[in-house]
């Protein structure tokens, strides 16, 4: 199974609190399933720092594949600028 995980929340300030925390703790746990799935970890291209996240993280999951997603930018639809 291709399971994939968006792994934003090491990218931001929460890395290190509650959610960022949660996040790495899951990511090491899924270590002892890894024979059994393919495994990849989703980044937002909008944060800096994706390469040394990208190679801390080999390090603790080598075999993971990594895919950094570059989204839209200024969806708010608030914004009078967004229109169509």
């Amino acid at each position: 199974m291709r399971l994939v995980f968006d792994i934003q929340s090491l990218q931001s300030a929460s890395r290190l609190r509650g959610i960022g925390r949660y996040t790495r703790s899951l990511l090491r746990a899924l270590q002892q399933v890894r024979d059994e799935h393919e495994m990849v970890l989703l980044l937002n291209g909008a944060f800096s720092g994706k390469q040394d996240l990208i190679a801390e993280l080999k390090l603790e999951l080598p075999f993971a594949e990594f895919v950094i997603c570059n989204l839209p930018g200024l969806t708010a639809a608030h914004d009078p600028s967004n229109e169509i």
